[in-house]
């Protein structure tokens, strides 16, 4: 990949980020701004198509939006580039910058409205210009093992069982190149399988109210490491 190009996989779940060899993890959550906290400088708020939002971790509430649908996608994509490119401290908006960018098999007929979506938008009263390049999501795992795992040479077959959110993308490669009729996404299936019947679970046993993020993020507290129980506990305290 380019050495200039910022990778930006931007998922229903979680959003992955390569840059110049860094790699960063952030949920894909985004939720309305209020007036509250924000003047004491502890949050990134960000001006965007005529309201105020919190992106990433700091939007991990039970305020946070559903991102179960390519419309969620579409329409927050701005927003989350703009916040990582604030993050890796990449505010030089003189110049396109070089983006490839993920998108699930269910969702490639959008391919090219997405790419118009995300090629130029105004964040913060800024106009920010970006050149995207869209690779179905999977794709780049196997681009990324076969250049930095082996030696650049693609084996007879290979296949990629990519398991996201709520969508599950196999992608299938044979003499180096994708075959499109062994290529298919899976709507409906993936992490959410687990995480919406854990977020029921969680709404029944507390009377509280939780988003998809903030379930999975309890999720995964919840059972790592054999101190699982203790973690679950202080997690639902912290929420309360």
């Amino acid at each position: 990949m380019d050495n200039n190009a910022i990778a930006i996989d931007i998922g229903r779940s979680f959003t992955k980020v390569y840059y110049k060899g860094k790699k960063a993890k952030m949920p894909s959550a985004v939720c309305f701004s209020t007036d509250v906290g924000n003047s004491f400088g502890e949050e990134s708020v960000y001006d965007f198509e005529g309201d105020k939002y919190l992106v990433g971790s700091d939007a991990v509430s039970s305020e946070a939006f559903t991102t179960s649908d390519y419309k969620y996608i579409e329409k927050f994509s701005p927003l989350i580039i703009h916040h990582i490119l604030e993050k890796f401290d990449e505010r030089d908006i003189s110049r396109p910058i070089e983006l490839k960018c993920g998108l699930a098999i269910n969702d490639w007929a959008h391919k090219d409205e997405y790419a118009a979506r995300i090629s130029k938008f105004n964040i913060n009263g800024k106009t920010i210009e970006v050149n995207p390049t869209i690779i179905p999501q999977g794709v780049g795992s196997v681009i990324d093992w076969v250049e930095n795992q082996n030696n650049g040479v693609y084996p007879d077959r290979i296949t990629v069982l990519d398991i996201g959110n709520d969508t599950i993308n196999v992608i299938h490669y044979q003499d180096g190149k994708p075959v499109r009729k062994h290529i298919s996404g899976y709507v409906g299936h993936g992490v959410i399988s687990i995480i919406r019947p854990f977020t029921n679970y969680l709404e029944n046993k507390f009377s509280l109210t939780f988003s998809d993020q903030e379930a999975n993020k309890i999720f995964r507290v919840a059972f790592r490491g054999k101190f699982s129980g203790i973690l679950y506990e202080r997690a639902i305290r912290r929420k309360k």
